[in-house]
């Protein structure tokens, strides 16, 4: 089950990082057009990095949620 949590997180966040992805490479476009002759590598960078970082964080996140919830499970047993 643990599995399935985390290639679901991991297919989510690699929708929300193209996304995300996509939009930065609209936006880097726009904004390096002018500076550059070639801005290839810059807009790469900007969509597979916003790629892989949401990737990750989804992945991530589920984990952290889960130790909260089971710590504050614990403090309800407590009481």
């Amino acid at each position: 089950m643990a599995a399935l949590r985390i290639l679901a997180a991991g297919v989510f966040g690699a929708c929300a990082g193209a996304v995300a992805g996509f939009f930065l490479a609209l936006a880097g476009g726009e904004w390096l057009f002018g500076w550059h002759d070639t801005i290839g590598p810059e807009l790469r960078v900007a969509f597979f990095g916003a790629l892989i970082g949401a990737a990750l964080m989804a992945i991530w996140q589920p984990s952290r949620n889960a130790r909260r919830h089971a710590r504050s499970a614990a403090d309800r047993s407590k009481t």
